[in-house]
């Protein structure tokens, strides 16, 4: 965690289980009595791919902490492709980078590239640059 500034925004994205790390980060900011769950301000942003919003494990701890900071806790799950997810947000993602935000990938590999190739191209149309031109 960054201990610089408690005001920093995190992004999390999580594909199959790569939610296992995101748990306990979540946990330490959010439900357990800690120095960083005490000065955290930022909002952490949780995109956890899963199969069907109801087999999602842990879905009552995500309960807990989005009950216990409901203004600094935004999950969204992913019921289909992570990417998919990721560009939807993705003008609130790059606003969030721009600002300083950290952004955080666990799980599948194989899923790196679409996410990549979603973050590339949203960057590049955003900087008003033709994406094939490189």
């Amino acid at each position: 965690m960054t201990e610089e500034d408690p005001a920093t925004d995190y992004i999390m994205i999580a594909t199959g289980t790569g939610f296992a790390p995101y748990r306990r980060f979540i946990r330490r900011l959010f439900v357990e009595d800690t120095p960083a769950s005490e000065v955290y301000k930022g909002e952490a942003w949780l995109f956890i791919e899963c199969d069907k919003s109801d087999t999602l494990l842990y879905e009552n701890e995500l309960i807990e902490a989005r009950a216990s900071s409901p203004d600094n806790l935004c999950i969204d799950h992913a019921l289909s492709h992570i990417q998919d997810k990721v560009e939807e947000y993705s003008d609130n993602i790059f606003n969030k980078l721009s600002n300083g935000a950290h952004i955080y990938f666990c799980g599948l590999k194989e899923s790196m590239p679409g996410i990549q190739d979603v973050l590339k191209e949203v960057d590049i149309v955003s900087k008003g640059l033709d994406y094939n031109s490189g």
